[in-house]
Parts: C-alpha cells; sequence; structure tokens
C-alpha cells in the first residue's frame, strides 16, 4: 500500500506513532531541530494541499543543523494491517523557523491599576460540564499575566489584576509553568486561569459577544488542512491556514531562551499585519467549521517557507484543560 492511498486521519496518527516512537533519536541525531510534526509540505512558498502530507522537520536554520548531517528524505516505516507486515515510505519536508516572538485588550494590572502588558482571553471555563454551567475562570497565556519564575523580565509582575477595557475582571487563579532555558530541560504551559468577579460577567459578554464557541477539544483531532481555520482575538477573527501538529517544540524567546511545548499546532496567519502592536496571545484557534476551539495561539516565528513569512503557534486545548494539563481540575467550556 501507498502512503497516498491512506485516507488522511490515517496518515495523521500514523504519523503520530512514528513521531513518538523516533523523535528522541532524532532530536539527539540533529542538533538543530526546534520540533517535529506532520502537516502540509510548502515548496517556495506555496501550499502543497492537493498533494500528501509529511513528516516534517522544523529547523532553525536550513544547512546548519549541527551533528547528524542531512536530515531524511523518507522515513520507513513498518506496522501490521490485515495481520501482515507492511513498509511503507512516509514523505519528509524541512521547514525554517526562527526568531520567535511571544504576543500580547484584557491587561495585567499592578495595584495601582498601572496596565503592564495586554493579551487576549481563550475561552470562560467551569469545572463542571453540566450544561448552561456559570464560567468560573478565563483561560488566558501564562506570559501575559504573570511573569517566569526562571525569566522575569520575559513577563509582567508583580501582576495584582486583570482587566478588560479598565474594568477589573479578576485575580490569578492558577497556572502553568514557564521554564525557559537553553537549552530548556522541562515543559512549559503557558497558560493561567483568571477568576471571574460577577460584576465583570457583561464586559466578557460582550467581548465574546460576535461569536460563541460550541465546544473545546479535549482529545487529538486529525487537522484538516483544507479545513476552515481562523484566530478570534480583540473581537474579531483572523483566518488561518492549518500547517501542522508538531511535537517537542522549541518557541525562541529572551535572551536565547527557548521553552519547550510538549505538543503545538502551527499555522499560516498574518498576524502581525492584522495586531502588529497588541499581538493576539491567548486568543482562540478556532475550527471555524463547527466553531470548536482546539488551541491557543501564543507566538509567532519568522519564517522563509511560507506565504505570509511566518509561522504561528498556538497550544493544543487537550494538553491544557484535561486532567493531564496544567490545572488540579479537568475543565470545561461554560458561558459568562
Amino acid at each position: 500500500m501507498q502512503w497516498a492511498n491512506l485516507a488522511y486521519p490515517e496518515q495523521f496518527f500514523l504519523a503520530q506513532k512514528i513521531i513518538r516512537r523516533r523523535k528522541n533519536e532524532w532530536h539527539r541525531r540533529y542538533s538543530g531541530l526546534h520540533g517535529i510534526g506532520f502537516g502540509v509540505r510548502h515548496v517556495q512558498k506555496a501550499r502543497l494541499e492537493k498533494e500528501p502530507p509529511a513528516i516534517i522537520f522544523f529547523v532553525k536554520r536550513k544547512g546548519r543543523l549541527g551533528r547528524g548531517g542531512h536530515l531524511l528524505r523518507v522515513v520507513l516505516s513498518r506496522f501490521r494491517q490485515r495481520g501482515k507486515w507492511v513498509t511503507m515510505k512516509v514523505p519528509t519536508d524541512v521547514v525554517e523557523c526562527s526568531k520567535g516572538k511571544l504576543q500580547c485588550p484584557f491587561q495585567a494590572c499592578d495595584s495601582s491599576g498601572n496596565n503592564l502588558v495586554m493579551g487576549n482571553a481563550c475561552c470562560a471555563l467551569s469545572i463542571s460540564s453540566a450544561p448552561g454551567a456559570l464560567a468560573q475562570f478565563v483561560l488566558g497565556c501564562h506570559h501575559v499575566f504573570l511573569a517566569s519564575d526562571l525569566s522575569p523580565t520575559m513577563s509582567p509582575g508583580p501582576v495584582d489584576h486583570i482587566s478588560y477595557n479598565g474594568i477589573r475582571i479578576g485575580t490569578i487563579a492558577a497556572s502553568g509553568k514557564m521554564n525557559p532555558g537553553l537549552p530548556p530541560t522541562d515543559y512549559s504551559q503557558d497558560a493561567a486561569l483568571v477568576n471571574i468577579d460577577d460584576a465583570a460577567r457583561p464586559a466578557l459578554q460582550s467581548y465574546w459577544q460576535p461569536w460563541t464557541p460550541t465546544g473545546l477539544a479535549r482529545g487529538t483531532v486529525p487537522l484538516l488542512p483544507e479545513g476552515n481555520y481562523g484566530v478570534y482575538a480583540n473581537g474579531s477573527f483572523i483566518q488561518a491556514k492549518m500547517h501542522c501538529w508538531v511535537t517537542d517544540f522549541k518557541v525562541p524567546v529572551n535572551k536565547g531562551q527557548y521553552i519547550l511545548l510538549a505538543e503545538a499546532l502551527l499555522y499560516d496567519g498574518d498576524i502581525s499585519g492584522v495586531y502588529p502592536t497588541n499581538g493576539c496571545s491567548g486568543g482562540a484557534f478556532v475550527n471555524r467549521d463547527n466553531d470548536m476551539i482546539i488551541g491557543m495561539h501564543m507566538a509567532r516565528m519568522l519564517s522563509n517557507d511560507t506565504p505570509s513569512g511566518q509561522i504561528c503557534v498556538a497550544e493544543p486545548t487537550w494538553t491544557l484543560v484535561t486532567p493531564t494539563g496544567p490545572f488540579a481540575d479537568s475543565l470545561y467550556l461554560a458561558k459568562v
């Protein structure tokens, strides 16, 4: 059987197995990797949507991989199908991305009410899965709402409360860990929960009024390259093109440091062209075909291989809000 003859979901989940099995080997062999994923190939900034997707190696700079030599042109995979062992050639691609930038009308404020940094909010959450449950928290990015213990200059602090358009939303309830390093040795979860003050609910309703999400992805979903995707931030959508699911992805941040994400969703969207100053960290990354939130935007990186000249990074919701995520409880989409 040929790789091209498999349905996209089969390719996606098979590629995930291959990457998880061999990622440590590849990271040891090639020192210049940002991460390894699965998705759409590009040639001269053109998306090859009509051709089979590939295992993709994301590198800081093509031709400078450090140890390991040239990357694989194809990956051979052996698996059982209908009781027989089958060997299949999986195509690969190499994508260059560098100079990452964490991005940021929700405000982190000090005790005097002065704005420290700006960002967006992904969604409102509750620890109750009951229909119509009232939201208890707002989900946003750690780097917008809190300083990193290991690199305090990377984010604001000390933060007293979070506001939206000058209206106090609440105080920080919980957060994931931000572990920048060179190289990073621990995973980061760029996420924080904000308690919702009852007086803030009308302001939050106005923030999400233009769009009402219908669900929250709680497990890995096939990310169809021809799907309809976007980022909801500052009350509007930015259209996006799905690029890749990737594991162990390094995002360059402050003074040569990186933060390491266990999983990331990479997409192509002109974020800087729409929000050149404030960015849209914390914005919901959405499958617009079903209004499902599948991730939270947190950074962008420059690239010579995509139409917009950049690769945007979102953390999947299944790494953030499920029992294995950074918070104590399993969280569910709720209304404010």
